[in-house]
């Protein structure tokens, strides 16, 4: 049977103010954190997301980046190799730390190229064999206008879901997306294509 799909607001931040507004783990007003190269954890009622942001440089150094420069640094031999080694990583580092849930999520678009991108959900699988629920935040990202040529990205919402529907069909089983109503009404008829 197919599962049932809901909706459910999220807030991405590395602000310890707003973190500190959305719910921590561990008490430090900061979330959970793992202190690891690349790792940004978003906390919500006691699930970890642990968020592949960047390529190869620390939290502190990335964050001084802008996105353009960030994108430059995107050097990978195999991306999907690579992160998904990472994201195991941390994901055993969060349990062993008491975390009771993890999320992860590829970091799509952050520290990546296009072909990155588009590797990164043709090879979905290899996330997903990680064991924990995978989320996939494509929507409106820069790497959908450079394939599809639409510039402003308030106007990607086609390809936001034509890449979203490809991650879920590839078993992402969460979407984090600007245009909710939307991705409910495609993931239905989706869903209902399944049975």
């Amino acid at each position: 049977g197919a599962a049932q799909i809901t909706a459910s607001g999220n807030i991405n931040t590395l602000g310890g103010e707003v973190q500190g507004s959305t719910g921590t783990f561990g008490g430090n007003g900061q979330g959970w954190q793992t202190g690891a190269v690349n790792a940004n954890a978003n906390i919500s009622e006691n699930v970890l997301t642990l968020t592949n942001n960047a390529s190869e440089f620390a939290p502190q150094v990335w964050n001084s980046f802008a996105s353009a420069t960030m994108q430059q640094h995107a050097h990978y031999g195999d991306v999907v190799v690579e992160v998904a080694a990472f994201l195991r990583a941390q994901a055993e580092l969060a349990l062993a730390e008491g975390v009771p849930e993890v999320i992860v999520d590829p970091g799509i678009g952050f520290g990546k190229t296009t072909e990155h991108n588009l590797e990164f959900i043709r090879r979905l699988d290899e996330i997903v064999a990680l064991g924990y629920p995978v989320l996939v935040g494509a929507s409106r990202k820069r790497f959908i206008g450079e394939i599809t040529g639409v510039t402003a990205a308030d106007q990607r919402l086609a390809g936001t879901l034509a890449v979203h529907l490809a991650a879920v069909d590839r078993g992402a089983l969460i979407v984090r997306a600007h245009d909710v109503p939307e991705h409910v009404q495609a993931l239905a008829a989706w869903e209902r294509l399944q049975d």
